[in-house]
């Protein structure tokens, strides 16, 4: 993609010049991204990479594993904070009463109607006491790359073998790829 002039927003560093390409970052979403006001410790950090011969440099553009230093965007709003939750989940937690979160927990294993192997709800713990709760349509698995993994198969999906070294029945059978 070319990127001219008009796509760039130029932002002074106290340091030297820097460049941002405004084309690299969505709009008009729920999460807003922003780039903070330099604190003094920033500025100095930036300062003591660039006499270490590090130069200062915009880390969208160029990929992650890009050498210097920079001052890093953040999910922020007016100078707030930003996270998934007031983004996405809190906005329509207000007109959807089905959507309950519980802070301060933790899923278990994920739970099957006996008869078929469709998820019918979740085992969590929180403060030490375990629940059971039941989803009237459908159960959304969002943990994470790693945790969703994990969660699968404490819940008995995955490989078979492996699951039972581990004395977890399995449920479906997942064959490594």
């Amino acid at each position: 993609m070319k990127k001219d002039l008009k796509s760039m927003l130029s932002i002074n560093h106290g340091i030297k010049r820097v460049f941002v390409f405004v084309a690299d970052h969505g709009k008009g979403g729920p999460m807003s991204i922003e780039r903070p006001n330099l604190a003094k410790f920033t500025k100095f950090f930036m300062e003591a990479g660039e006499e270490l011969g590090y130069p200062v440099r915009d880390p969208n553009p160029y990929g992650p594993y890009r050498e210097g230093v920079a001052m890093m965007d953040l999910y922020m709003k007016n100078g707030r904070r930003s996270d998934a939750f007031h983004g996405f989940l809190e906005p329509i937690m207000r007109t959807r009463r089905s959507i309950v979160v519980r802070k301060y927990s933790l899923v278990r294993k994920i739970l099957f109607r006996p008869s078929s192997n469709h998820a019918s709800g979740v085992e969590y713990e929180r403060h030490g006491r375990i629940y059971n709760v039941r989803a009237r349509k459908e159960v959304i698995l969002s943990a994470g790359s790693l945790n969703s993994a994990k969660l699968l198969m404490l819940s008995g999906i995955g490989p078979k073998k492996d699951l039972e070294s581990v004395g977890v029945s399995f449920i479906i059978e997942k064959k490594e790829r």
